[in-house]
């Protein structure tokens, strides 16, 4: 009932199913109440990244324009996607992609790793010295907070013991 309010009153719910391919098996079609009509958006061309932040747009997009109708889902428009008539239907809405070359299944983190690995610093011996020192780093500070830890506690009752302040009992009181 909430969700024909939403909809003006027009009778016909729509439901767009923004997720990928595995999770709309998922979604039984056809027990959903006959008011119900469920629409599976998919994106197709770019990376798996591209796609997901697709679906993200696009939802993004319906929220915003509080849509309730198919033809303003249609018309959702972004330069890295846009709606393909072709292989579009009345239960499927198909967006593929129009970006520019990240479509070919590469990431940000792909690339970022890529021009790293050019840089002439990054020499064998040179990146094993590196992660070395962050090893025996992390290592290091594990150490001094397993120390704390076992200590019996922190800095309230550190300064309790030495005379500082007040104890750490009367704090959770709130007392003066």
């Amino acid at each position: 009932k909430d969700a024909v309010a939403a909809a003006g009153g027009s009778g016909q719910t729509l439901l767009v199913c923004v997720m990928d391919d595995d999770y709309f098996r998922a979604v039984h079609t056809d027990a959903l109440p006959k008011d119900v009509r469920a629409v599976h958006c998919k994106f197709e061309g770019g990376s798996k990244e591209n796609a997901r932040r697709g679906r993200g747009l696009l939802c993004r997009y319906a929220v915003q324009k509080r849509a309730s109708d198919l033809d303003v889902v249609k018309a959702f428009d972004h330069d890295d996607w846009t709606l393909n008539l072709k292989k579009s239907d009345s239960t499927k809405l198909v967006f593929s992609w129009r970006g520019d070359s990240g479509g070919d299944g590469s990431s940000r983190k792909e690339k970022k790793k890529g021009a790293r690995n050019d840089s002439p610093a990054s020499s064998p011996a040179r990146s094993a010295s590196a992660s070395g020192k962050r090893k025996s780093a992390r290592r290091a500070s594990r150490s001094r907070s397993r120390s704390r830890a076992s200590s019996g506690g922190g800095r309230k009752r550190e300064e309790a013991r030495r005379g500082r302040g007040r104890p750490a009992h009367s704090q959770s009181r709130g007392r003066s």
